[in-house]
């Protein structure tokens, strides 16, 4: 367990739609030759038109690649080479002139949080979304493992009925705190599982709460916090296309910052993993490798690359780690920190889990740093714009506050 042993509150935030070249690939052109991100020359071909990656000056997306399992799959086509076709093909009324914006990436200056973030932690250039697929796929991967062969939005009453870290961590003996602190907790995700749909013994509580509990140095254990979705209201900022990126960047800094001015010195106990659920149907250069998979639930590879950060005083500054990770490696770090095997790793759970690199190795540092330097959102202001109109992954989302996940039929 090594340096995971110093950890006594890991923090997990997956964002929504963006992959690493989108959000990252910038690092490799401005001098970081240790991340495999943007060389410049990368291309899409479509109706003998070639759309080069090029630096994207608005901060809004003007609409949201697909990004189900069939377009993902036309992505991946001739090395990653069908991102325009699929957006051409799957977003009705799109604009020659628009076709390349999935090639297109935001930089250092459009990303201030995300610039200190890199040069003061570490950047994983290895990290793939779990499914070559949308959201829901991928956040079930997440939190227990598997998708059950789904690479698809399932309907809006779907429920599923499988084991999460979160089963394992109140079963241990003794039982590990944890908590789900989503921006509205009717519409957590956590929901999408059968024994909290409706019930959940009070561990899905409001984002407002987790603020609370951190700058008091008062978390619990595992911490899972979810964005605004955009499900209700114009707030949105789970940086879901076409969302304006600097609504993540304000709340990932408010994150970071609440985390190192903590109370009773939690920040130097502490583990904060920031990814991206899937990459939202935008380009990526690198190939996804193969998966493995339980019998009936293989998907057969990892989904395309999304931004990863860790964070934490225990890893050096300014790193990138090129070991293969997938949101599984977070159950994996989860269980052997908190819930382990006799021997000290993490238990069996299933193939996926199993066969995930937990996040032990990238914790290098001898004593927890003391240099974390606060985030300053500068020239990120409010933006008041039109949210996706109550959707989620192209599937409308439009629920009551009475019922907020029907009961399948």
């Amino acid at each position: 367990m090594a340096g995971l042993s110093n950890i006594d509150h890991i923090v997990v935030l997956l964002l929504e739609n963006r992959s690493f070249d989108h959000m990252l690939g910038y690092l490799h052109l401005d001098g970081r030759p240790d991340v495999d991100g943007l060389a410049g020359g990368e291309k899409n071909e479509f109706n003998g038109t070639a759309y080069g990656v090029t630096h994207l000056t608005d901060l809004r997306l003007p609409a949201d690649p697909c990004h189900e399992g069939p377009c993902v799959q036309e992505q991946m086509a001739n090395g990653n080479g069908g991102f325009v076709s699929s957006f051409a093909h799957s977003v009705p009324g799109v604009s020659p002139d628009q076709l390349g914006v999935v090639m297109g990436y935001y930089n250092a200056g459009d990303l201030p949080v995300y610039n200190s973030l890199a040069a003061q932690f570490l950047v994983c250039d290895r990290w793939h979304s779990s499914v070559p697929g949308p959201t829901i796929p991928n956040r079930l991967y997440a939190v227990a493992g598997t998708s059950g062969g789904l690479v698809t939005s399932p309907s809006l009453t779907a429920v599923f009925d499988f084991e999460t870290v979160f089963d394992r961590l109140t079963a241990a003996t003794p039982s590990v705190s944890w908590q789900c602190f989503a921006d509205n907790p009717l519409f957590s995700m956590l929901r999408l599982i059968k024994k909290y749909r409706f019930s959940h013994d009070g561990h899905i509580a409001d984002l407002d709460s987790f603020f609370h509990l951190a700058s008091q140095g008062e978390l619990p254990s595992v911490s899972w916090l979810e964005p605004d979705y955009g499900i209700v209201g114009n707030d949105e900022d789970d940086d879901h296309p076409p969302t304006h990126i600097h609504q993540a960047q304000r709340l990932v800094g408010r994150i970071y910052n609440t985390l190192i001015g903590a109370a009773k010195e939690a920040w130097s106990r502490t583990l904060f993993i920031l990814t991206y659920d899937e990459h939202g149907g935008l380009y990526d250069h690198v190939t996804p490798p193969r998966s493995v998979d339980d019998p009936g639930s293989s998907v057969g590879t990892y989904g395309i690359r999304v931004p990863a950060f860790v964070i934490s005083p225990w890893v050096a500054p300014g790193k990138c780690s090129k070991q293969l990770f997938d949101h599984t490696s977070i159950i994996k770090t989860i269980l052997e920190r908190f819930a382990p095997a006799p021997d000290g790793h993490a238990p069996a759970f299933n193939a996926r889990v199993d066969a995930a690199q937990s996040l032990t190795l990238l914790l290098t540092e001898p004593t927890p740093r003391r240099d974390a330097i606060p985030v300053v959102n500068t020239g990120i202001g409010l933006h008041t714009f039109t949210g996706k109109n109550c959707t989620l992954d192209g599937v409308r989302a439009v629920r009551t506050l009475a019922s907020p996940w029907p009961e399948a039929g």
